[in-house]
């Protein structure tokens, strides 16, 4: 990883910093405390870099680092998304229900599941 953003970095003429921080808006790179503070590709970014073709990720890079650089448009919105587990369909965050035990946040099932279920629970009790 290293090497690939240094490499990006000198065919940009840009600092490592601007790229990695690229990336970071990308989703393709996230920062790991553990052992040491470090870089790590997310999974979206190992799949990404694997199959994209090189010019299409400058490409990509270079509209961050533009983005950065203009005042007006600010960081681009992040959509985010989760796969429910029961349903296995790929939904907005906002589409699953607030619970404290899961690291995210949010419930494993979506909205839609988990409203199927206490009927099913409710309506089979009587």
């Amino acid at each position: 990883m290293e090497q690939f953003v240094q490499n990006l970095a000198d065919g940009l003429g840009e600092t490592k910093a601007r790229i990695y921080t690229a990336l970071k808006r990308l989703s393709l790179v996230e920062v790991v405390e553990q052992p040491h503070k470090h870089w790590e590709s997310t999974q979206k970014g190992a799949r990404y870099l694997k199959e994209t073709h090189k010019e299409k990720l400058v490409a990509l890079i270079k509209e961050q680092l533009e983005a950065m650089d203009d005042p007006y448009l600010g960081p681009p919105p992040v959509i985010q998304r989760k796969t429910c587990r029961n349903c296995h369909r790929t939904m907005f965050k906002h589409d699953f229900g607030v619970s404290e035990k899961n690291a995210d946040g949010l419930t494993k099932w979506c909205l839609d599941c988990l409203m199927e279920y206490n009927e099913s629970q409710h309506y089979g009790a009587f």
